[in-house]
């Protein structure tokens, strides 16, 4: 598990993290890009998703004051035993589930969307909170927000990178920004990886900034760190108090 931090954009902090799976082999750190494939070939995705959620329910144990975001597929639902999987794991770490996010990934169609529903209602009736991820692109769409009452909606990154001087991106962040006050949510903006893209989308009022503008992803010793950093002085917008 590697860990990438999510700023707060208005508090100018950082008390959260997107949890991000790393193959290690033979020292050598490997990006998901050269082996979720071939795990999804394999049939072996959700076994890496109960190992991550397992390494962060550990995790968070160490840091109860943090909140660490998990990413599901809707697959993961296909597999009877896993609200109780979840359940028995965070008790057994003593976690607050209020300190847990779990990101849904819309790159598979929802074949049951009734089904995946009630899966993500059990998983908030529990206490955990729900974001959509990548939400602009896919299979996302409002109706499975208004369905499925999420907490945060990250924003894909393609509208992101260029935002400051692409209206069409500017425009479509907007309208979900719209969209998310409406409905409860906080926006997190993805790949912010620039000044001026952290300037434009602290501006149009997102939440939360995550990018490499902020941090790569980084191995658990690290988080301290990154706490402790002083990112209102390196950062080149905030909000007025």
């Amino acid at each position: 598990a590697y860990f990438q931090p999510v700023y707060d954009i208005e508090d100018g902090i950082i008390d959260k993290f997107e949890t991000l799976v790393r193959l290690n082999e033979g020292g050598r750190v490997i990006s998901p890009y050269f082996f979720l494939e071939a795990a999804k070939n394999m049939g072996r995705i959700h076994d890496i998703t109960l190992f991550m959620i397992k390494s962060v329910f550990q995790t968070a144990s160490k840091y109860p004051f943090v909140s660490f975001s998990i990413n599901l597929s809707f697959k993961d639902f296909e597999d009877p035993d896993f609200l109780d999987y979840v359940q028995g794991t965070c008790e057994f770490y003593n976690v607050n589930p209020e300190k847990i996010i779990f990101e849904l990934l819309e790159t598979d169609a929802l074949e049951d969307l009734e089904a995946s529903a009630k899966a993500v209602n059990s998983l908030k009736s529990m206490g955990f909170s729900i974001a959509i991820d990548d939400f602009g692109t896919g299979n996302s769409n409002f109706a499975h927000l208004m369905t499925m009452n999420v907490d945060y909606i990250k924003i894909d990154g393609r509208f992101i990178r260029d935002i400051a001087t692409n209206p069409t991106s500017s425009n479509i962040t907007k309208t979900i920004i719209q969209f998310a006050r409406l409905v409860g949510a906080k926006t997190v903006a993805e790949f912010v990886g620039d000044d001026s893209v952290f300037n434009y989308v602290s501006k149009i009022g997102i939440d939360y900034a995550q990018g490499y503008r902020i941090s790569r992803p980084v191995k658990l010793q690290k988080i301290d760190d990154l706490m402790q950093r002083d990112f209102r002085s390196e950062l080149p917008y905030h909000k007025e108090c």
